[in-house]
This record gives structure tokens, sequence and C-alpha cells, in this order.
């Protein structure tokens, strides 16, 4: 098939689409032709022909892309190389301003399905044309109020997690996400954060107090899950790790922890945590020495003994 494409192409660019076509229809009944399509050298050929194809080759290419690399299996089989360069040409794609929104999600997912395997993230975190392009997911996402685009671009970054860098900028974003109230999209945005906090490049520093306050309020929501609680709790052992939490944390913040760990501990695990958390802040003299050490420390001892 890729020798005949590859003939048909040399001597007739315009049957290119007429192949682009069949391996769409070949990408739906058996999985297996997803690997065989990889192992053939279809996704590397697709991608150096890309730009000259019609609009709606292009389109079918797209969803050709997104199936091989939503399988496991035939995206383990790419090598680096071809994987990033048919990300970057996803890229071009959403910026020639040709997509829909369909298109757009397709784009999206096929990014989503990357950043899975752990072996790409830093190619990808340090690639600019990548990055852009997941900033415009999220940007497109939020400005649209399209909560299904929302969640694949915070899905994504989560993905990176701790190989992306933290900035201003994307703190703004995550307190938009966070602003949504939709349950997945804040258990992801919750994931990536807690990665960046535990990253070997101390990120969490350029936290801020709003950013706190605002995973704070993620404990009190009804719509919280087990999830979000536990992630949260994590980031917040992390601050309370801090000599300078209290720069962090402001008062009544931490007033409505320790009533939160008082009162609406509902795991194991999420004790365990506050235990954590609340040590921490123990642990520095400068947090023993303010009108709140009594009230963190009571709470601990009956978390103790719970």
């Amino acid at each position: 098939f890729a020798r005949s494409w590859q003939q048909m192409r040399d001597s007739n660019s315009a049957s290119s689409g007429i192949f682009i076509l069949a391996l769409q229809n070949l990408c739906h009944p058996f999985r297996q032709n997803l690997h065989r399509m990889v192992l053939a050298g279809i996704p590397a050929l697709l991608s150096d022909e890309f730009e000259t194809l019609s609009e709606e080759s292009a389109g079918a290419g797209i969803v050709v892309f997104c199936k091989i690399f939503e399988n496991r299996h035939a995206r383990n089989s790419l090598s680096r190389d071809v994987r990033l360069r048919v990300l970057q040409l996803m890229s071009k794609v959403i910026f020639q301003g040709k997509e829909d929104d369909v298109m757009l999600k397709y784009v999206a997912s096929i990014y989503l399905f990357a950043t899975q395997d752990a072996n790409v993230l830093q190619d990808i975190s340090s690639d600019e044309a990548c990055m852009r392009v997941i900033y415009f997911f999220l940007h497109h996402g939020l400005d649209g109020e399209d909560i299904g685009l929302i969640r694949i671009a915070v899905g994504i970054l989560s993905h990176l997690g701790e190989t992306i860098s933290f900035d201003e900028h994307l703190e703004g974003l995550m307190l938009r996400v966070l602003d949504q109230e939709d349950v997945v999209a804040s258990a992801r945005a919750a994931l990536m954060l807690c990665k960046v906090v535990y990253a070997p490049e101390d990120a969490l520093m350029r936290f801020s107090p709003k950013l706190i306050t605002r995973l704070l309020r993620m404990l009190y929501s009804a719509k919280r899950t087990i999830e979000v609680e536990l992630k949260v709790l994590k980031i917040l052992v992390a601050v309370f790790r801090q000599p300078n939490a209290l720069d962090l944390v402001s008062r009544s913040d931490l007033k409505e922890f320790v009533v939160f760990c008082e009162i609406r501990m509902t795991n194991a695990e999420g004790l365990r945590l506050c235990v954590s958390a609340l040590h921490n802040f123990l642990c520095h003299e400068k947090h023993r020495q303010t009108e709140e050490c009594a009230a963190v420390a009571r709470c601990l001892c009956n978390l103790l003994y719970s």
C-alpha cells in the first residue's frame, strides 16, 4: 500500500487524496491495522505529503493521525522524530487558521494521546511550536466556553506536569480553569499543579496566595472528589514545608484549613496528608510563634488520636 502510494504520488499528486481516504477507512475495522500502518512507514509518508493535500484529504489525514496516536501499541512504535514532526505539523494546521471546531478537537486529542508517554514529554515541553499550540487550545476553550476543549487542554498540561515551566501566565490560566468549576477539568488542573510542586525545579514559590486560596476553596466545594481532595492536600503538604508558608497562605485560609481537618475528613489517605501538612507547619519556629499555632497543634493531636 505504501509503495503504491509513493509510486502514484510521483506520477500523479492528485491521487494522494484517494489513499488518505482509504487509510481513514482502514483505521476503523481492525485496530491492528494501525500498528501495521506504522510499521509500513505510513505516518512519516503522510507527514511528508500533508501540506500538499486538499482540505478534505488533510482532514482525513488528521483523523488517521488521531487514530494512530490513540492506540498505545501503534503510538509506541513511532520513532520520537516522527512523533514530534507530526505534532509540529499539527501546530502549523492550527495557526494557518484552516481548522474548524471538530478538527481542533482532533488535533488537541493527538496532543493528549502523545503526552501520555513519559519518554517524549521533555521533547514536547521544550518545543516552542508545541507549547504554543497547547496554550492556544486552552485559551480557545476558555474564551469560547468549550468545556470539552478545556478538559483536553488541561489534560495535556497535566501529562506534561513537572516538565513545564510554571509562570504567572500559566497560573492565570489555571485560575480561569478552576473558576469553571468543572469536576474533570478541576481534577486535571489539581494533578498538574501537584506535579509542578513536586518537580525538581522548585515552582512552589511562584504560586501566588490567590492560587493557594482557590485550591483551598476546592476542599470545601460540594463538587469536590476524593481525587481532587488528595491532590490539593499533597500541594498543602509542600506549602507548609516552606519556612515562609504564611507568605502563601493567609491567616484566614489557615484557620479554615484547620476547621476542614477537624470536621470534614472522610478517608484515611486524606487524614494522613492533613497530619503531614499540620506537622510541617509546626516544624518551623516562625510558625510556632503565631497565634494560630495552638489551634494547629490541638487539631494535630486530635487527628493523631482519631
